[in-house]
């Protein structure tokens, strides 16, 4: 038997990373930091001798695998087998929101084998499809150069295979970052590690870590709850004028009764168009989604985005937007557009991390403002 090489990569940093999202099989675009992720595993891989490249179907592993096939001049072959683990009801849903909803599956999650979010697939599961695919592979490209690109489970249950032949190892593996390149050689029916998690080709790149304030135990992860009654309507008012304030130094120009009919018109539109971002049961921050406002298809109007000021610069924001993109993506929406005050460069800097750009520039009330625009 001649000896083949594997190499195995994880996707680039995805959304469902950035949001603190349950994206199994669910189709989520890369982030700004997973591009330039990419564009580095590029220049990784540039060195490389690759025959045959697979990777997952879905679009995160397709655009990183995107980068050995630049990189190596060679064409992707996508296979469903390389996916991640099946999440069935729990996709696209905040990880908070799973625990919640099913605290024993959640807490077999990564622990039991045999559990399973509903509808979606075991680690056991997981284990025999992506080993089977892997087996399938390398005897199929025998003595060749051969690179998979997959997901953080995925791959989980691969180098469980590889390492111990056992899934029940995985309990004991330690998660492979983002963009990172394994190499594994393989002869005569046995695998040799010649490295994991090699990540020292995207150091420097900036990663989103989100953290919880003194006084919150478990992780930094919020859900989602939408408004119940008229205490709530007050509370998402109060949220509005504290941006309010907040950007504009005083509540001068800012109208309680205009905004109760604001935020009463767009519940009529939509239900769960006003959400609360829960942390535990404290309310974190507030979204207001104006399904009804918007100057052409496909755009999805956000009408604040906020959170609480004990709970600000812990780096929780991404998760409201999170909550807009699923929001508006399911209803069949292909942009997020928001107004920014020019003077709140706080806001401004944040959104152009998160790939708004501005479209827009006018006067308002306060002074300038600009429209800014996300696609999704």
């Amino acid at each position: 038997m001649v000896k083949t090489k594997l190499y195995i990569i994880r996707h680039a940093e995805a959304e469902g990373n950035l949001y603190r999202r349950a994206h199994g099989w669910y189709d989520s675009r890369l982030t700004k930091a997973g591009i330039e992720q990419v564009k580095r595993l590029a220049g990784r891989m540039e060195s490389e001798i690759i025959d045959v490249l697979y990777s997952s179907d879905v679009r995160r592993t397709v655009l990183t695998a995107g980068a050995v096939s630049y990189a190596c001049n060679i064409d992707i072959k996508q296979t469903d087998t390389l996916r991640e683990r099946s999440m069935g009801n729990w996709e696209d849903m905040p990880w908070s929101e799973c625990m919640r909803l099913n605290p024993l599956a959640a807490y077999g999650f990564g622990r039991e084998i045999d559990s399973h979010p509903p509808e979606g697939e075991s680690l056991l599961d997981l284990y025999e499809r992506v080993s089977s695919a892997l087996m399938g592979i390398l005897e199929r490209h025998e003595g060749k150069s051969v690179c998979v690109v997959s997901h953080a489970t995925a791959i989980g249950a691969m180098l469980a295979f590889i390492l111990y032949g056992d899934i029940c190892e995985y309990r004991n593996m330690k998660e492979v970052g983002n963009a990172s390149v394994s190499l594994v050689e393989y002869e005569n029916g046995k695998f040799v590690p010649v490295y994991i998690n090699d990540i020292t080709h995207i150091e420097g790149v900036r990663k989103h870590r989100a953290r919880l304030p003194e006084g919150f135990e478990g992780k930094a992860e919020l859900w989602f709850r939408s408004v119940d009654g008229k205490a709530d309507v007050q509370r998402a008012i109060e949220s509005w004028k504290n941006s309010w304030i907040a950007v504009h130094g005083s509540d001068a120009g800012f109208s309680d009764d205009s905004a109760e009919s604001e935020i009463k018109r767009m519940l009529r539109v939509e239900k769960n168009a006003v959400r609360f971002a829960m942390l535990n049961e404290t309310i974190a921050g507030t979204l207001l989604l104006d399904t009804a406002n918007y100057e052409e298809d496909g755009c999805g109007h956000i009408s604040l985005v906020m959170l609480n000021d004990e709970f600000r610069g812990y780096g929780l924001a991404p998760q409201l937007l999170g909550e807009a993109v699923s929001y508006y993506r399911a209803r069949g929406r292909t942009k997020l557009r928001l107004h920014v005050s020019a003077t709140n460069k706080r806001a401004l800097r944040f959104y152009l991390e998160n790939d708004f750009v501005v479209t827009k520039k006018e006067d308002a009330y306060q002074g300038e403002q600009y429209t800014m625009k996300k696609e999704i």
